[in-house]
């Protein structure tokens, strides 16, 4: 029963976040998706006033930054293109949130990525909390991080993001595992009933 609880405390601190490469890191960043931008003449744009980009952009952000992060060369680009795509706001930007989010909790599934990242971005697993908070605040669907936001209230100090709240743990899980079985990801879902069991 112990060992038990100490594996599933292990799993939580150390792989809760293995929903990023489910959700997000399994989709194939095009390996050179450059940043869409849109340009006017001066006649088009006599105030010279910034054009606004569609919230679209938002996710090509997020895209080409995936694929930046891969490079040390250009992992700090990539970081700079989830900070654009989260400032545009609306729920194009939870993806790059939740991105930002497994990088500062260092658990973002490709540990060349975090190499890439380590000295450009320092741990902060309370950071990696409030992005995950944002993103459910701008899209409360978004089942990726309603599951890292349960792990961080099941896991506590293991964690080391917010106190151990089990009853905010299982709101979290119950929320999340509805959208994960409508979305028909199987895997994620059944993530998410393995916490609520484990919390019975």
């Amino acid at each position: 029963m112990i060992i038990g609880g100490v594996v599933a405390a292990m799993l939580i601190a150390g792989g809760g976040y293995f929903a990023y490469n489910h959700f997000v890191g399994s989709k194939e960043a095009p390996a050179q998706q450059e940043e869409v931008t849109t340009t006017t003449t001066e006649s088009e744009n006599p105030t010279n006033e910034p054009t606004a980009q569609p919230a679209s952009d938002a996710k090509a952000l997020t895209t080409a930054a995936i694929s930046e992060l891969k490079s040390a060369s250009t992992a700090q680009q990539g970081i700079d293109k989830l900070n654009q795509a989260i400032a545009k706001g609306g729920k194009e930007s939870v993806e790059a949130l939740y991105t930002l989010a497994q990088l500062y909790g260092r658990v973002y599934s490709d540990k060349a990525v975090l190499a890439n990242v380590e000295k450009l971005l320092p741990k902060d697993t309370k950071k990696a909390h409030e992005l995950n908070e944002k993103a459910v605040a701008l899209d409360n669907t978004f089942y990726p991080s309603l599951y890292e936001l349960g792990c961080d209230y099941m896991a506590g100090d293991a964690r080391g993001a917010v106190d151990r709240d089990i009853d905010k743990a299982k709101e979290y899980f119950t929320q999340g595992i509805k959208y994960a079985q409508q979305a028909n990801d199987t895997q994620l879902a059944e993530r998410f009933e393995i916490r609520l069991s484990s919390l019975e």
